[in-house]
């Protein structure tokens, strides 16, 4: 069977994505006065008193937050599709000869003898 290849820069640039909104959501709610209620009920659910107070919302945090988590998104979404990639990648045999994934299905026939 063969397995679907990741492409690492379009998986990188969803977890970033994802992970970018995520972050945009709460600064959503920092900005609304909403994230302190939602962090102490939140603690309450996990039976955790709570200790964190939220600061006041402040555009310079809130644009770094976003870009970090973004970036930070990216990379482990390239890490794992690579890491995926390297996995599940499958040999054929030509003519006795290993020849690996990428280059029977980009058609190369170098390999081929």
């Amino acid at each position: 069977m063969i397995m679907q290849t990741l492409n690492p820069n379009k998986t990188g640039l969803v977890f970033g994505t994802f992970l970018g909104a995520w972050h945009f959501v709460w600064v959503v709610f920092v900005t609304l006065g909403w994230a302190q209620p939602i962090v102490d009920f939140v603690f309450w659910m996990h039976m955790i008193k709570p200790v964190y107070v939220i600061g006041p919302f402040r555009i310079a945090n809130a644009l770094i937050l976003i870009a970090v988590t973004g970036a930070i998104g990216y990379v482990g979404g390239f890490v794992l599709a690579a890491l995926w990639n390297w996995l599940h990648r499958e040999t054929l045999q030509v003519a006795g000869q290993p020849v690996e994934r990428s280059e029977w299905q980009s058609g190369s026939k170098s390999s081929v003898r």
